[in-house]
């Protein structure tokens, strides 16, 4: 017994001379952008010069390839009558979703062995066509993975940095109920955390202990989280309607207006579906110079990418590549940062496993600031804060 005491006050005294019990000093630089690609574009045009070669090559493979499935696929339903849908039809289900405990890694060995598989499979599935929908999605969702590979790999730095702000194990600790210690070992060795947690409960202080290593992990999360308000456009009541409608101008880049014009009603539907609940909802009208004071202007980036840039959130680069219904998805989503609010998804380079590693912080999948499911829309919480930051005239 007496040993032990021995052996107890002399590990106190190394932890009251090294670290204390005190609260964690390292704290989570603030985001800088409400799109986190857009801090990786340092101008209009990205770094697509310093793109690494290996990268394009792998897209050109896989883009050779995707080519191959759809012709095939076409020729099928020729030859022999059958409805099979082609990859570009289907989406990528819940192959784009990446959580704490299963998030999406990007490197060239993982994008490579997806690759490989796939070629593989593809053999098998052209006399077995039952399953073609499901290697379609993996398809498409290996398509965009490399895509966003290649746009960020020459952005590794900077990705690099942001794994400091990375949460999963305290959103694996929420989920699991896990004991703080979990947290504390983040910081510091496992001993030195178990001693900690053993004085504070000797001296009836063990919530001091969790508190001290929630309190980094929740406030990386509130940056996630931000609502950060610069546009203002106009609150107004309509007649015989319930929901207040807030009136966004949008102006089209002459390019991407001939895309879209022809649609602007399914866009408006769109966002309206998106962004809506029983008090507010939002619409699209044209701009109009003499009539609007303040607009959102979308136009073409010249990468994978769509972004907004923190410090120009009147414009929405969106990227040229997407599909239509995928167009408009996006759209809706960029349209939240133009609005103030932060993506809730992490994206950061693991020097240690070499992968570039994605997650959604809402393990539902139906926060579209999370994650661009079809599904997935604004949770009500951000409508009450537009709301308030928008429609505070009583008046109206």
């Amino acid at each position: 017994m007496k040993k032990e005491l021995i052996k107890i006050i002399l590990l106190a005294a190394f932890f009251l001379n090294g670290c204390g019990v005190r609260e964690i000093s390292e704290v989570a630089p603030k985001v800088t952008t409400v799109s986190p690609t857009s801090v990786l574009i340092a101008e209009e045009g990205g770094c697509e010069k310093d793109i690494t070669p290996e990268s394009t090559e792998f897209l050109t493979k896989i883009e050779e390839f995707y080519t191959t499935v759809t012709l095939d696929i076409a020729a099928m339903n020729r030859e022999q009558g059958l409805g099979l849908a082609t990859p570009s039809s289907v989406g990528t289900g819940v192959y784009l979703f990446g959580t704490a405990q299963k998030p999406l890694r990007m490197s060239l060995p993982v994008l490579n062995t997806s690759f490989s598989n796939l070629q593989r499979e593809w053999n098998k599935l052209k006399e077995e066509a039952e399953e073609l929908n499901d290697f379609s999605r993996r398809l498409n969702a290996l398509l965009i993975k490399a895509r966003r590979f290649q746009a960020l790999s020459c952005q590794r730095e900077e990705l690099q940095d942001r794994a400091f702000n990375d949460v999963r194990t305290f959103l694996i600790y929420k989920q699991k109920n896990q004991d703080p210690l979990e947290l504390c070992k983040v910081f510091k060795e496992g001993p030195i955390c178990e001693m900690e947690k053993l004085l504070l409960k000797r001296g009836g202080n063990l919530n001091q202990f969790k508190r001290n290593y929630e309190g980094p992990f929740l406030r990386r999360l509130e940056n996630f989280y931000s609502y950060e308000p610069t546009l203002k456009f106009q609150c107004v009541k309509v007649e015989d309607q319930e929901q207040r409608t807030i009136i966004i101008p949008i102006e089209f880049d002459e390019i991407f207006y001939r895309k879209v014009h022809s649609s602007f009603g399914a866009l408006n539907t769109l966002v309206a579906n998106k962004w809506s609940n029983d008090n507010l909802i939002i619409k699209f009208v044209p701009y109009e110079k003499e009539l609007h004071k303040q607009r959102i202007k979308i136009k073409w980036s010249n990468s994978h990418l769509s972004y907004v840039k923190k410090t120009q959130r009147d414009i929405i680069y969106m990227s040229p590549f997407l599909g239509f219904n995928s167009l408009l998805l996006t759209l809706a989503h960029e349209l939240g940062h133009s609005l103030g609010f932060s993506d809730c998804y992490h994206e950061f380079y693991d020097k240690e496993e070499k992968q570039i590693i994605y997650y959604s912080l809402d393990e539902t999948g139906k926060n579209l600031m999370c994650h661009l499911d079809p599904l997935a829309k604004i949770p009500n919480d951000y409508m009450k804060k537009i709301e308030q930051s928008l429609c505070s005239d009583p008046s109206l």
